[in-house]
């Protein structure tokens, strides 16, 4: 059966990022991926690009 289908789907991306960030995010623990989602999410409600 599987997982019933989200509202929005994520979208699998490859994307560079500084290696403090990373370490930074991961330094939390799981759910790292989740957290930068938030904040990236945050921060274009925030901001115009």
């Amino acid at each position: 059966m599987g997982r019933p289908p989200k509202d929005s789907p994520k979208v699998l991306v490859t994307s560079r990022y500084d290696a403090d960030i990373i370490e930074r995010l991961r330094a939390k623990g799981d759910g790292w991926q989740t957290r930068m989602n938030d904040a990236l999410r945050t921060y274009l409600m925030e901001h115009e690009l």
